[in-house]
C-alpha cells in the first residue's frame, strides 16, 4: 500500500494539545494576511489543516490582490453579449468567438 503523506502538526494549529490558543491563532494568521501571504501559505505556518478553522481565522480579512484570479474571458463575455445582442445566434457567435455554446449560454 501506498503511503499516506501529511503535514507535520495535528492540523489544528496546536490547539489539540494547548500550544496555542484560539486568539493567539487568529492573531497570527492575520499578522501573516496582512504580510500578503496566501491561504495556503498561512496553512503551512500555522499547521493549520482544517479548512473550517482557516475560515474561521482570517474571518473579515481580505485576500492580498495577487491571490485574485484574473477575469481572463470578460472581453470575450463583452463581446459575445454585443453579439447576441445584434441578432447573432450561438451557433454564429461560437464561430466568430471560438469558444463553446455552452459558455456563450451563460455568459448571453
Amino acid at each position: 500500500m501506498t503511503d499516506v503523506r501529511r503535514r507535520e502538526g495535528d492540523g489544528v494549529g496546536g490547539l489539540r494539545h494547548g500550544t496555542a490558543s484560539f486568539d493567539q491563532l487568529r492573531e497570527a494568521a492575520l499578522t501573516l494576511r496582512k504580510e500578503g501571504l496566501s491561504r495556503r501559505q498561512i496553512r503551512d505556518r500555522l499547521k493549520v489543516g482544517n479548512n473550517d478553522l482557516l475560515n474561521r481565522l482570517l474571518e473579515g480579512e481580505p485576500p492580498p490582490e495577487w491571490t485574485k484570479r484574473p477575469n481572463a474571458k470578460d472581453d470575450l463575455r463583452a463581446t459575445a453579449r454585443e453579439l447576441r445582442t445584434r441578432g447573432l445566434t450561438y451557433d454564429q457567435i461560437q464561430l466568430e468567438l471560438g469558444c463553446s455554446k455552452s459558455s456563450i449560454s451563460l455568459w448571453v
